[in-house]
């Protein structure tokens, strides 16, 4: 039985507006998702952003695309009727060839983000080697207890060696790292002494990389690390979503009415850990946008 004529137990069992409604609670999901997460985590990517160039931005962006181009192109095929969720026998007992792109596309993207972040570590402890001391003034410097953990937001500006000026944030642990600052830096954010000079490095090849040299070069904080942690949730779940459907189409040779769901669940595995992280921000441990 072809595709386009789904068997008459799957039409019975599950109407095409029961899976309408599956379909629009989980857009509904990764809208308020990645809502939630621009809420928690905004300051942060933009901060990020700042110490990337344009081929670094593709390469951190690349999986979500790919799960974001999937996703909406399912939503459109459904809307318009050339996909339906419904179960089909199939002449052979195989992947349809759409399932396979969706899988290979994931993991060519789980291997570029893995690339991307071993890239960026390695750039920016090269970069910290080579670093150039900066005056970075504070002009805004906030604290804001939290359940976990109590940080400082600190933003301000600095110049570079040709003259330009660049905007920068520092998220900053009140009792790890709080302690490793120079005292009158200390002294300055306690008695929120403001504006005031504090002394950080810069990649002199890319201004726009700094550090705080008390701290080091790397920070768990980095945008790159929640990349890969996302594309290493997707991958995970995908390949047990396809050993699901693999089993089942070998054991009865039919395509179930929920096997192209996995169209939608790398986008909505993204807006789910979005959200996550972005609500221990909001409601935890508090770092970013405060």
């Amino acid at each position: 039985m072809s595709r386009n004529h789904p068997t008459q137990a799957s039409s019975m069992l599950h109407p095409r507006h029961e899976k309408s409604a599956i379909l629009l609670i989980m857009l509904v999901v990764v809208v308020l998702g990645f809502l939630h997460a621009y809420w928690g985590l905004w300051c942060m990517l933009v901060n990020e952003h700042r110490r990337l160039v344009w081929y670094e931005i593709i390469a951190l962006w690349t999986g979500d695309l790919i799960s974001c181009f999937w996703f909406f192109r399912y939503m459109i095929r459904y809307a318009s009727g050339r996909d339906h969720l419904e179960a089909y026998k199939l002449p052979a007992r195989t992947f349809p060839s759409t399932l396979k792109w969706v899988l290979i596309s994931m993991l060519v993207a789980a291997a570029v983000d893995l690339g991307h972040t071993l890239w960026i570590r390695r750039s920016e402890e090269q970069g910290f080697s080579r670093a150039v001391p900066a005056q970075f003034t504070v002009s805004s410097a906030k604290i804001r207890p939290g359940q976990q953990a109590t940080f400082w937001s600190i933003k301000g500006t600095y110049p570079d060696a040709a003259g330009g000026i660049h905007e920068a944030r520092f998220f900053i642990n009140a009792r790890e790292q709080f302690p490793l600052l120079p005292p009158p830096v200390q002294a300055a954010l306690q008695n929120q002494n403001l504006p005031f000079v504090m002394p950080i490095v810069i990649d002199p090849l890319r201004p726009g990389r700094n550090w705080i040299p008390q701290f080091g070069w790397d920070d768990g904080n980095r945008l790159h690390y929640l990349s890969f942690l996302i594309l290493l949730f997707q991958c995970i779940f995908g390949m047990n979503w396809m050993l699901l459907l693999h089993t089942n189409i070998r054991s009865s040779g039919i395509y179930p009415w929920w096997g192209d769901l996995v169209h939608l669940f790398p986008f909505l595995t993204e807006a789910f850990v979005f959200a996550l992280f972005g609500g221990l921000e909001v409601y935890v441990v508090p770092r970013f946008c405060i």
